[in-house]
């Protein structure tokens, strides 16, 4: 306003002098509105046209495959690949793109990973268009998940703490839970479960109700893994086992008593069976034995005794087992 002012003061000033109110200086501003109001709309509808233009250039822009792959990963293949929700994200991508099915067969393609059992299927798929290459592509990796499988899927896959953050392993339980029509609730309680944290810090996350209130409360926990830490768990050193030095024991021989031979090895005659170990008596055993034990604490039995009592007759070798239990019952 001050500028047309300007100018009209100028013109008039150029005719002859400035009006006053007597000669319709009211009038000379009313055409200033007028025409102020005209500049203005002049203006509104530059940045219209301005506007209109960044649309139709952002609409007849083509699509490119550097669009899809910034909201959609690669493909792998394999059990840890759901393949129904991955061609579902594909071509919800797509479709917010605007892509026909020729952009799709020419994204998707590019979605392979290389090196995987996707990049194999991509070198035998021999599809000419995309409603080929999606019948394929499910017939290779489609899987529908039964409940069953989905819950031991669930049950098997634990929360670690170097490989993932608190809200991610979350978010994995709960896309692995989508595949099937598992309970809210009890995904929530395999999602606690998976912590595996036996302190007291676990407890917060009990209250949840659904998985919204889950990572609520996850926040909380969180906080308190970073105030108590777990405690590192370290495997107790080796203890060293000292050579023995000592000389290993003579054999003894459990017929005669002697040492340097086995009773198998042993040519006095064999003790009867069920005799009394230190006398060779056949009425009593060696912990009923009156008389009393030898004061050379290397000798176990009276073999003097016993070759004077003992029969002619030698038996067998396996008797000995006998033998040795009663000795061992009497100790």
């Amino acid at each position: 306003m001050r500028h047309l002012r300007v100018l009209y003061e100028d013109h008039v000033g150029a005719q002859g002098g400035a009006p006053n109110e007597e000669d319709g200086s009211s009038v000379h501003e009313e055409d200033l509105d007028v025409e102020l109001r005209v500049l203005q709309k002049r203006k509104m509808i530059a940045n219209l046209r301005r506007e209109l233009e960044d649309i139709e250039q952002a609409q007849g822009k083509p699509p490119t495959i550097q669009d899809v792959i910034g909201s959609v990963q690669r493909f792998s293949g394999g059990d840890t690949s759901d393949a129904n929700r991955w061609l579902n994200d594909f071509e919800s991508a797509c479709d917010s793109l605007e892509g026909d099915d020729d952009f799709k067969l020419k994204c998707v393609r590019r979605l392979m990973e290389p090196g995987t059992e996707a990049e194999w299927f991509l070198r035998v798929d021999k599809s000419a268009n995309y409603r080929q290459f999606r019948v394929n592509f499910l017939d290779n990796f489609g899987h529908v998940y039964t409940v069953a499988e989905i819950v031991d899927k669930l049950r098997k896959t634990t929360f670690d703490a170097s490989q993932m953050s608190v809200t991610a392993y979350i978010l994995r339980m709960q896309e692995i839970a989508s595949r099937a029509n598992i309970d809210e609730i009890q995904t929530v309680q395999f999602i606690i479960d998976g912590f595996q944290d036996r302190s007291a810090s676990i407890a917060v996350l009990y209250p949840a109700r659904d998985l919204a209130h889950l990572k609520q409360l996850s926040r909380r926990y969180v906080q308190l893994r970073e105030m108590c830490p777990a405690p590192i768990r370290t495997q107790p050193a080796k203890q060293k086992i000292k050579p023995t030095t000592s000389k290993p024991e003579s054999p003894r021989c459990y017929n005669c008593s002697d040492i340097g031979h086995l009773s198998a090895d042993c040519k006095e005659p064999r003790r009867a069976k069920g005799s009394c170990f230190r006398c060779g008596s056949t009425q009593h055993q060696l912990k009923e034995c009156p008389r009393p034990a030898p004061r050379n604490n290397s000798q176990v039995a009276l073999v003097d005794e016993f070759r004077q009592n003992a029969g002619g007759d030698r038996q067998s070798v396996g008797e000995l087992g006998a033998v040795l239990s009663e000795l061992n019952i009497s100790n």
